[in-house]
């Protein structure tokens, strides 16, 4: 096997060609698939490795695209050679398709790829419109009766006809289009241009006696009526493919890793899996393993991954506007703010894109308000925070941490900021009565990034009334906390507390695009100007497509009731290990964001061992804060899947 795990044919090794074939579909895409791979005599990879044959017999071509769930054996007819495993049930002719999600993928609309590798061909069918959320240009990998891939792709030329046109030229002419290599055409050096190409493919087309142009293809892979003069030519052209499994499946994984590693910042610790598919509680990595995801992208999944509800309404608004920016109106944007401002209760919303964007707009608001309102004077606004809150990494989101992790080198930070402990309503108010400066208190219902910290019953209705009682703006930050997760619409509906600014984001949009929200009344909202504060995204048509699709399948579909009762069995569940001893300390939570706490230091890695532990098991979650682990799985999850979590994590625990 080549290194890391490549497949590799027969005769030798692709040299970096792209995608065979033309955009249309042309039959120039069987030419340019055979010029950009070189052949070698051999039988071995360098590496002592037996290579199977692949059947000899003409390929039928199978429209019908592997999904993560397809994963079994290959099994080949009498005759035609062993089998491969493993690989995906959707196969083309007997050649196995590579186990990334094939052309049913509900990304939808990109482009299959084909990555030649010598004479067996690896297949990535990442996204035609099998399930129904592709868009137009899928196309589908088909694999020659001798090897080579040809490209089919869904959609028409220019002339509107999407047939095969008579040509097969490439730019650069017939050198740079040449197959290259002894043994192939039976002689040394031996090459096959344009003009041989063309030449075989009309004498073919003289000795049919039909004119066979203009004839359509699907993007399922349905070649008509030209395929036969196609596979023939293909099988002048050709030597016989092979199948070679991979060395180890892992390669996926370390390959995605290494690229991550050598390419990206440092910036991220993730668990060692690479996921490339989700639906409603589940996600598969590169390999095919399927996995309970206990974090849903820190809560920004609540509605389940890629729900079709809100996928239509992304692709739907994509094929017809997506940005304006603000400088124009747009008529998505109205709607969405009128939907906002009346399911929440307040007078204004204004639509930016991430969590901290939201933050830092609630900022500019209280401070905005102190002047113009309140009357601090100038440039002497304060807001207090509590302890342990996390609301994004800018530099204005770090000025209030307590995290070292944060901090660290990246002072001087910003000044009006009071940092006092969190669930002490004796601290606020003290804080409060010395500084008539203080504009506004930001806290988090319940904190998330802290361990899941629940507060004392009682305690948001007391900020409530200390805000009030010192002309305070209560600003909640329901970004992790919003939108279902913890039982109720929001958190603050555990105590029937309004307040003054309220911060959403990251499920606003299922998890399908950046999108948070600030809503307040008029006496704070109009405090800013047009050209005071702005994004060039922020209610965007697509962002507002996503955000109001997501906020009807959470209340349609009730999924902060589903989270109430699915939280209740698994803090159920999980205080019966409490109350056995040993590992676990602790669990704590609402709803469907609760947390467990590891009878270590926080400066242990026994949460981040139980997380690789858990991970090997199938389910996906992810310490915080040293020695607690999160769990907070998307909204949709249902009893039965709440229980075989609960019973890998018990199984987890006890093993250790």
């Amino acid at each position: 096997m080549a290194p890391g795990g490549e497949q590799v044919g027969l005769h030798g090794r692709a040299h970096g060609a792209p995608a065979v074939g033309s955009a249309r579909g042309e039959l120039a895409g069987v030419q340019q698939a055979i010029s950009h791979v070189s052949f070698e005599e051999g039988n071995r990879d360098g590496t002592g490795e037996e290579l199977h044959h692949a059947p000899q017999g003409r390929a039928p071509i199978e429209g019908r695209a592997a999904t993560g769930d397809d994963f079994d054996p290959v099994q080949p007819q009498a005759g035609q050679g062993a089998p491969v495993h493993p690989a995906p049930k959707g196969i083309i002719g007997g050649h196995a398709i590579d186990q990334h999600e094939a052309a049913g993928d509900a990304r939808g609309g990109q482009p299959a790829q084909v990555e030649p590798l010598g004479g067996g061909i690896r297949h990535e069918a990442r996204g035609a419109a099998e399930r129904g959320h592709g868009g137009h240009g899928a196309q589908q990998s088909v694999l020659g009766q001798r090897g080579t891939a040809v490209d089919l792709r869904a959609g028409q030329d220019d002339d509107g006809g999407g047939h095969i046109p008579d040509r097969s030229r490439q730019a650069g002419g017939g050198d740079d289009g040449a197959l290259r290599g002894g043994g192939l055409l039976g002689g040394g050096g031996r090459r096959l241009g344009d003009e041989g190409f063309r030449a075989a493919h009309q004498k073919q087309r003289e000795g049919e006696g039909e004119h066979r142009h203009g004839r359509r293809f699907s993007a399922r892979g349905a070649v008509h009526h030209w395929r036969d003069e196609m596979w023939q030519v293909v099988d002048r052209c050709l030597p016989p493919p092979l199948l070679v499994q991979r060395a180890m499946p892992e390669n996926l994984t370390q390959r995605a890793i290494a690229l991550e590693e050598r390419y990206g910042a440092h910036n991220y610790h993730p668990l060692p899996v690479v996921l490339t598919r989700g639906e409603g509680v589940h996600v598969w990595d590169v390999e095919g393993r399927r996995y309970l995801d206990f974090l849903a992208a820190y809560s920004a999944v609540n509605q389940g991954h890629c729900h079709p509800r809100i996928i239509a309404a992304l692709t739907e608004q994509a094929r017809q506007l997506t940005l304006t920016s603000r400088a124009f109106h747009s008529d998505r944007l109205g709607e969405c703010e009128k939907y906002l401002a009346e399911y929440f209760g307040y007078d204004k919303a204004l639509m930016m894109n991430t969590g901290v964007e939201g933050g830092e707009t609630s900022l500019k608001l209280t401070r905005k308000w102190a002047y113009k309102v309140k009357g601090v004077p100038a440039n002497q606004a304060k807001t207090v925070y509590a302890a342990g809150n996390f609301w994004g990494r800018t530099l204005a989101a770090i000025s209030a941490s307590t995290d070292p992790d944060s901090t660290s080198d990246y002072g001087p930070f910003l000044p009006g900021y009071i940092i006092i402990p969190y669930n002490d309503l004796a601290a606020l108010e003290r804080t409060f009565a010395a500084d008539p400066t203080i504009a506004g208190f930001m806290v988090e219902p319940i904190q998330g990034e802290a361990g899941v910290v629940v507060p004392d019953a009682g305690y948001l209705k007391g900020v409530r009334e200390l805000c009030t009682k010192y002309n305070v703006l209560f600003i909640a930050d329901e970004v992790q906390t919003g939108l279902g997760r913890t039982g109720k619409r929001l958190a603050c509906d555990h105590e029937s507390v309004r307040p003054d600014i309220l911060v959403l984001g990251k499920a606003l949009s299922g998890g399908t695009y950046p999108v948070s929200c600030v809503l307040a009344d008029d006496p704070i909202m109009l405090t800013i100007k047009p050209g005071e504060h702005g994004s060039t995204y922020g209610g965007n048509p697509l962002a507002c497509a996503v955000t109001m699709a997501a906020l009807n399948v959470l209340r349609e579909e009730k999924l902060a009731e589903n989270a109430e009762r699915m939280g209740n069995v698994f803090r159920q569940r999980m205080n019966a290990l409490v109350q056995k001893g040993g590992l676990v300390s602790l669990v704590r939570g609402k709803g469907l964001l609760n947390a467990m706490v590891i009878n270590d230091t926080e400066a242990s890695s026994a949460a981040w061992k139980l997380c690789l532990k858990l991970k090997d098991q199938g389910l996906l979650a992810k310490p915080t804060q040293g020695n607690k682990i999160r769990f907070a799985p998307p909204l949709v999850i249902t009893e039965a899947q709440m229980n075989e979590a609960c019973d890998i994590i018990e199984r987890v625990i006890q093993s250790v």
